[in-house]
């Protein structure tokens, strides 16, 4: 598939030997989460490894919405683990700020 847009299946028989079908992409609605957190940690989502996140900068990413997704923030230094659920919306930006040392994801 095409990244950035959706799969599009269908059946259809042939009637002649052009084979030639045209149809316009659909675009994958997505949306963007946003985050910032107090201390270095490594980012999860939905248990997959994503980036290491450094003390007070931003970090964003593009996800597909309608879904939601289990963020989980791990400092192995100090034994801090944060999770939250997100649930991104289209064309709009969720915020979390992250508080590793209070346990708290907001």
């Amino acid at each position: 598939s095409l990244e950035g847009y959706e799969d599009y299946k269908t059946n259809y028989v042939f009637t002649s030997k052009k084979g030639i079908i045209k149809r316009p992409l659909k675009k994958v609605p997505m949306g963007m989460l946003s985050v910032t957190i107090n201390g270095n940690a490594e980012l999860y989502i939905n248990d997959r490894y994503v980036n290491d996140l450094s003390a007070g900068n931003k970090f964003e990413k593009n996800l597909r919405a309608g879904q939601k997704y289990k963020l989980k923030f791990v400092n192995k230094l100090y034994k801090i683990e944060v999770g939250c659920t997100v649930t991104i919306q289209a064309d709009k930006i969720e915020k979390r700020s992250i508080k590793l040392a209070e346990g708290r994801c907001e």
